[in-house]
């Protein structure tokens, strides 16, 4: 039995020694963006976020990429939700009319799919008859 193991134990010896390699988490706090500045070999890097994995001169370089990636808002308005259909769709008045808001980033369960109740009752718990601004970024058909 003992021959069985000790290969596992040479492995797991050399691991231990060799310590942690470079694409291991790390010491250091992260910024908001899930980033931070690597003092070891300078550079700027991202743990958590929009740029996972990426790789930064600096933080300013990070952010120009991240105002580029957003989507452009073509036009807003400011309304009452009066609905929510599911989890990523609500109704907001719109110049006396309901006006069907897909929200941009949220992929939720229809409402006939597990949890899809639970879905559209966090959303609703979160805007319905409250008064929000709504970007558009894009007009469905």
């Amino acid at each position: 039995m003992v021959h069985r193991l000790l290969p596992f134990l040479t492995l797991l010896a050399t691991a231990v020694l060799l310590g942690p390699s470079p694409l291991s988490p790390h010491g250091g706090g992260l910024d908001k963006y899930g980033c931070h500045h690597n003092r070891v070999h300078g550079g700027y890097h991202c743990h958590r976020g929009a740029f996972t994995g990426a790789m930064f001169d600096s933080q300013a370089e990070m952010l120009q990429a991240l105002e580029a990636s957003a989507p452009a808002v073509v036009q807003e308005f400011t309304g009452r939700v009066m609905g929510v259909s599911d989890g990523d769709t609500i109704t907001v008045l719109h110049k006396g009319k309901g006006e069907r808001i897909r929200l941009h980033g949220i992929d939720c369960p229809e409402k006939r799919q597990a949890f899809g109740k639970r879905a559209k009752q966090f959303t609703s718990n979160l805007v319905f008859a409250k008064t929000v601004t709504v970007q558009i970024l894009d007009r469905d058909r």
